[in-house]
């Protein structure tokens, strides 16, 4: 029973098909904000719209290493594999799917709240664009870690377990152990992914506001940005330290 080709070429399913829903609600929900910025600056239409398209790519940057992740699982699914009857190395395919599919979530929506809003606020106040881009794009950076994090380990389950099978000849029952273990490392850092990104972006997206309503005080508002982010990502630092933990 081919179960480890099985189970990559579920990953690879779980993979992309989680990966576009963050990407997908992001990038549409970028375009309010560009509305909304039209509506109130008409004059500044050709300017909000080339942000509208760049906020839009940057949304979808998380589901583009779902596809990646999509993309290796697949080829993976379809080779001649050492242990294809493994339960440990179907498990780490499965996991590698999962987490990455799971960790672009928060990624992808939590990158469409901070492009709506920089955008909307270059409406309300065309001469900050500068500030907003630049404050836009530090958070859109910021809130894009989370996912960075699952992308890595991801990687780390295909290539470090998978890729080696090293879990080949050991007994059964100590398969099974490293199946639960695996499926547990992807679990964790793919879940632990969604929570900080949004927290960030939900940050973010007020810096960009905050930014445009009260130039002056950019150098506070920067601060209390960095330090508001740093803590909000703390929690997906503990998903990715559990996650290596839990590594056979």
């Amino acid at each position: 029973m081919d179960i480890a080709n099985l189970s990559a070429f579920l990953g690879a399913g779980l993979a992309m098909g989680l990966g576009a829903i963050g990407s997908g609600w992001g990038a549409g929900y970028v375009v309010t904000g560009s509305l909304n910025g039209m509506a109130r600056q008409p004059s500044e239409q050709p300017g909000l719209f080339r942000s509208m398209l760049i906020n839009q790519a940057l949304a979808s940057n998380p589901s583009i290493f779902a596809l990646v992740i999509s993309i290796l699982l697949y080829n993976m699914g379809g080779a001649d594999l050492d242990a294809p009857d493994s339960w440990a190395q179907a498990a780490a395919f499965l996991a590698a799917g999962l987490c990455v599919g799971i960790g672009t979530l928060g990624s992808g929506a939590g990158s469409g709240l901070v492009g709506s809003e920089a955008v909307e606020s270059v409406g309300r106040c065309p001469s900050s664009q500068g500030r907003v881009t630049m404050m836009m794009l530090i958070a859109h950076a910021w809130a894009q870690t989370p996912c960075i994090f699952s992308l890595v380990i991801s990687l780390v389950l295909l290539y470090v377990i998978g890729g080696f099978n090293q879990m080949v000849g050991q007994s059964n029952y100590i398969d099974i152990v490293n199946a639960g273990r695996l499926l547990g490392m992807g679990l964790c850092m793919g879940a632990g992914a969604v929570g900080p990104a949004i927290g960030i972006a939900f940050v973010g997206s007020r810096v960009c506001r905050a930014t445009a309503e009260a130039p002056d005080a950019l150098q506070k508002i920067r601060n209390t940005f960095f330090v508001g982010a740093a803590v909000s990502e703390s929690t997906a630092i503990y998903a990715l330290v559990i996650s290596l933990l839990l590594k056979p």
